[in-house]
């Protein structure tokens, strides 16, 4: 419903501000993105420009390179270490 009105708005000349962490509804719903980093604006463009100039395939991974600091597959492993089974 919300995806099906937010094209619906965008259709009619509707400006959609839409806050999301969840990347891959991103970029099936918007046709232009901003990243903020730290507050900053790090990223401000389409979505397949983004991935052009990047020359990344992914919405994620775009972001992965402008916003995220450390390694989340180094931390995601380190964690799964002090899991015990």
């Amino acid at each position: 419903m919300l995806r099906s009105l937010i094209q619906e708005l965008a259709g009619r000349g509707k400006v959609v501000l839409f806050s999301s962490h969840e990347l891959d509804t991103v970029e099936r719903i918007c046709s232009r993105v901003v990243i903020l980093h730290r507050g900053k604006l790090v990223a401000d463009d389409t979505i397949e420009r983004l991935r052009t100039l990047m020359e990344l395939p992914t919405l994620e991974g775009i972001f992965s390179q402008l916003a995220v600091e450390q390694d989340t597959d180094a931390m995601a492993r380190q964690i799964a270490d002090l899991i015990h089974a």
